[in-house]
């Protein structure tokens, strides 16, 4: 519709335009109160992307994936005062509605051995707390001494004990957080215990930032109108310039938000500046549209005509400058992040409805007014020193033309270089000022504990059978030696850790019937359900890690852990031996060097020949030595004493010892000849009153045996590679047991292959399902998404302006040329960013399209007035120093007023959006100097594209 049309509308509907608007905004007030705030950043994605179905799907089955951390620090942790406040605080967590566990030194699982066997409970007794100092101090000593608490769940110098209270699926997090927060604070101050507290976590995180974002929209709107007011008052001078285009940018913000609130869109980090960037870019079309009607009514023209001309002429450039802003903010909408996507559509909805109520409100209320009188003198003097520098400048720019343009090129080379250096950051903790107290509590978290986002690798498969916990034991091994990931857990490790306490051996046991045995002891243990599901079907390996652990996991999921095994017994295979063995000792060799690295800390220990010489060790042979044989001895004693009743001699076992060590040395064991040597030493009235005794009884003392000698065996390979070893961890003993577990794993009768190995098909092929899960992944594919959505809606809206402008313009080349100066406000702004060092993240990753869409109204404002006046003069470098002159004055008192309103930003509390406010400020001025410098010189250069002949410009 073009002005004149548009004029009559506004003149026929003014009422109705006027009272349509009153509604519309008590409408938009109503819904006003429904924006609700969302800092979760699993909400980012979308919720149908893997990412966020396998985490929901983790969520449901594991009681939750989001963490909570609480670290109290105290002079010592192991006192009875501190315990006691540690055990109330482990009941109040886990009666907060939304929590579904608590992981501390109060309920941890322990697992000892006990004259009977083996006991599972917790680390300390909550109902029977140490109070002695010898109680207290044992205590201290046991648990530092233990790697699966040391470091873990309390630091390594017993200062500082944590809680991981992991909350329940579709919680409000921050709420719940709230109740952590405010029970912790209540019983440490009851306590008058003198202790620090720290919080970390993600809903920890999300609350923290909920708070900043709602007090960020309360300091900062009020502050951008103050300036808007004192801008307009001054560059207006009545009331009419001041009251109404501040209130075309408000009422435009209100419906803006409100239609979020109404469609259920939450308010986000980024959305939050929606008021305050449209309030400083939409002042602008109801300036254009007052100063014209001021103009068109100065010298005694009606309301009416002044309105008519004042649309004309206004209606077309504001709509082409508003065009270009919502091209920049919808250029979002394909973003994979769902909140910068939101942003996109509503920062657009509200610049569209800025220029709509400019357009439509501003002329329907001017209709009723009386006529503004003149505008003032601004200081009753001629700015002469401006025309002066304004020249000044012109002349330099003009005269030097090619310098100027090979300046820019420069430029353009080194914002491709600080391009190259660019990082992005999709870490919450990045949106926190350093010296803010919950990142200075999440670093030294992670300095004492590891990482803190949580990580979940969900397996599936035949959780009891040994391969399986094997492969998965040996993926925590990995992830263990990374310091950016800390206290990893599963089914397997709980499982190797009893049998250790069980057996004597830190590894999976051989069978599945053993395995059985030892989940049977576990059954009732809260940690189990968050660990394994009820069939053993499926279970997870979780663990607290870093941004930078992702690679590192990744990279072994996809080159390391095993998804299909097969069963292979090395002592009957045939085909392919060597390969497996060769295979087998290599990957007992990097367990090991594993090992070492998690003990030694801060080393990166090889052993380049540890493979070759496992190789060689795994046919060693054990003989019948005497330390042997005695202990065979005591083992067949207390089995006949204890289990089957029977008093044998000494001299007797002895030789039942050698007999039955020749025949399982020889490998072909004869159940036959076993059986007769039993009946010999068996009284014959026991033999007939229970026949089955001698078999059974044969299958004991043959388990008895082989265990003996396979202890002996690991015992013998650790001696011949304890060499290797550092001697302070030769002397630990939680480390050589380690070790002898890895061996004993080597040592299996049945081992697990790749099925690559073998190259062949077979229905025994153990499967394994695993997939990445957890806060890491999600905020690595924002990290990912994040440059993604930065190229992408980059090229969508330098594609977008610059054919609108060559639209305008009637020129592709002269369309290009006029978008010259935006590319180089890009590379400047990106240049900034690399070799500063700011991070690409939701907030700085739209500053270039915003840039472009915002800037490139001054490139557009300068061409169209270089147009009019070449038509004048005919002469190009004269028509340039005009345009410099009358329009250089406008373009950067625009470029101040906007970067000014963008500035504020800087006073929020979140580090995104403070970087947001001000490259955004810097882009302002950056463009406007660039559309008064650049581009006449590159115009004078490439003038045939904007002339055909003496006093003619193209288009």
């Amino acid at each position: 519709m073009k002005g004149e049309g548009l004029a009559r509308v506004v003149l026929k509907w003014r009422l109705t335009i006027i009272l349509l608007s009153a509604i519309i905004s008590i409408f938009m007030v109503i819904g006003f109160h429904k924006l609700r705030v969302e800092s979760d950043i699993s909400k980012w994605l979308k919720q149908d992307s893997p990412e966020i179905q396998s985490l929901k799907y983790i969520s449901e089955i594991f009681g939750g994936t989001d963490l909570a951390m609480v670290a109290i620090e105290t002079e010592n942790v192991f006192t009875y005062p501190v315990l006691q406040v540690l055990a109330e605080l482990q009941k109040s967590y886990e009666t907060v509605e939304g929590v579904s566990g608590v992981t501390s030194l109060m309920n941890i699982v322990d697992i000892r051995g006990t004259e009977s066997g083996i006991e599972v409970s917790t680390l300390i007794d909550k109902f029977n707390i140490p109070e002695t100092p010898d109680s207290l101090k044992k205590l201290r000593n046991y648990v530092l001494s233990k790697d699966i608490y040391s470091g873990k769940i309390v630091s390594t110098d017993g200062r500082i004990a944590l809680f991981l209270i992991k909350l329940k699926r579709d919680v409000e997090k921050p709420a719940v957080a709230d109740k952590i927060r405010n029970i912790t604070e209540r019983i440490l101050k009851d306590s008058r215990l003198s202790v620090k507290v720290y919080y970390s976590g993600s809903p920890m995180l999300i609350k923290e930032i909920n708070k900043y974002i709602l007090g960020d929209m309360k300091r900062l709107v009020p502050f951008v109108i103050v300036v808007v007011l004192v801008v307009l008052f001054l560059g207006m001078r009545t009331w009419e310039g001041v009251v109404l285009p501040l209130g075309v940018v408000l009422l435009s913000s209100l419906w803006s938000m409100s239609l979020m609130a109404w469609l259920n869109i939450p308010l986000s980090v980024i959305s939050n500046t929606i008021p305050v960037l449209l309030i400083a870019i939409g002042t602008a079309y109801g300036i254009h549209v007052i100063t014209r009607y001021k103009r068109n009514t100065e010298k005694g023209g009606s309301r009416e005509n002044g309105i008519k001309a004042t649309l004309r002429e206004v209606s077309t450039p504001v709509f082409l400058a508003a065009l270009t802003t919502i091209t920049a903010f919808l250029s979002f909408l394909g973003s994979y992040i769902r909140t910068i996507s939101h942003f996109g559509i509503f920062t657009a909805l509200g610049v569209f409805f800025s220029m709509l109520l400019s357009l439509l409100l501003i002329p329907a209320v001017l209709s009723y007014l009386r006529i503004p009188r003149s505008i003032e003198e601004r200081i009753g003097m001629k700015t002469l020193w401006y025309e002066k520098m304004s020249r000044k400048f012109s002349e330099v720019i003009l005269k030097h033309e090619r310098i100027t343009v090979m300046a820019g090129i420069l430029i353009l080379v080194l914002g491709i270089v600080g391009l190259t250096r660019l990082k992005t950051s999709a870490s919450l903790m990045d949106y926190f000022p350093k010296k803010s107290e919950l990142r200075k509590s999440t670093e030294l978290l992670r300095n004492e504990f590891g990482g803190d986002i949580p990580v979940y690798l969900l397996v599936k498969g035949d959780l009891k059978n040994p391969l399986v916990l094997d492969e998965m034991l040996q993926f925590e091994k990995y992830m263990r030696i990374h310091s950016d990931i800390s206290f990893p857990q599963s089914v397997a490790n709980l499982i190797a850790r009893m049998n250790d306490v069980l057996m004597g051996v830190k590894a999976i046991p051989e069978t599945k019937s053993q395995v059985e045995n030892l989940t049977f002891m576990l059954e009732g243990q809260a940690l189990l359900s968050q660990l394994v599901n009820s069939d053993y079907s499926e279970g997870i390996i979780q663990a607290n890690a870093s941004l930078s652990a992702y690679a590192k996991i990744k990279t072994y999921l996809e080159h390391k852990f095993v998804k299909n095994i097969i069963s292979v017994k090395l002592d009957t295979v045939k085909d392919a031996k060597e390969e497996i063995l060769s295979y087998w000792s290599g990957k007992i060799a990097e367990r090991i060097i594993w090992d070492l690295r998690y003990w030694q800390k801060d080393t990166l220990w090889d052993a380049p020949h540890l493979k070759d010489t496992l190789h060689s060790l795994y046919s060693l042979k054990i003989h019948a030595s005497k330390e042997l044989i005695e202990e065979l001895s005591q083992s067949f004693s207390e089995y006949f004493e204890e289990e089957a009743g029977v008093f044998l001699s000494s001299s007797k076992i002895q030789k039942l010892v050698k007999e039955f060590l020749n025949e399982v040395q020889n490998r072909n064991i004869d159940t036959t000849k076993l059986n007769r040597m039993v009946k010999k030493y068996i009284p014959r009235s026991l033999v007939e009153e229970d026949p089955e005794m001698v078999g059974y009884t044969q299958d004991r003392l043959m388990s008895i045996v082989i265990e003996k000698m396979k202890a002996h065996r690991i015992q013998e390979i650790y001696s011949r590679i304890a060499h290797l070893f550092p001697d302070d961890l030769n002397r630990n003993k939680e480390f050589v047991d380690e070790i002898k577990g890895e061996i004993f794993t080597f040592l299996r009768e049945e081992i697990g292959v790749p099925l690559n190995i073998l190259n062949v098909s077979t229905k025994d092929t153990v499967k394994i399902g695993v997939i990445y899960s957890g806060l890491l992944p999600v905020e690595k594919k924002i990290d990912e998404n994040l440059f993604q959505s930065q190229i992408r809606s980059l090229l969508i809206a330098l594609f977008v302006v610059t054919l609108l402008v060559s639209i305008q313009l009637k020129s592709f080349s002269a369309g290009f040329i006029t978008v010259s100066p935006i590319i180089l406000v890009v590379a400047i702004n990106f240049g900034i960013m690399g070799f500063f060092g700011i991070k690409l993240d939701s907030g700085t990753m739209m500053v270039a399209s915003i840039a472009i869409g915002i800037g490139i109204d001054y490139a557009i404002h300068f061409i169209s007035h270089f147009k009019e006046e070449y038509r004048k003069t005919g002469d190009v470098i004269e028509s340039l120093h005009t345009t410099i002159h009358e329009k250089g004055r406008a373009i950067v008192v625009n470029a101040l007023t906007v970067g000014l309103g963008f500035l504020i930003l800087v006073f929020a509390n979140l580090v995104p959006v403070r970087n947001f406010g001000w490259l955004l400020a810097l882009t302002m001025l950056t463009s406007a100097t660039l559309a008064l410098s650049f581009l006449p010189a590159l115009i004078l250069i490439a003038k045939k594209s904007f002339i055909k002949n003496k006093g003619e410009v193209k288009s």
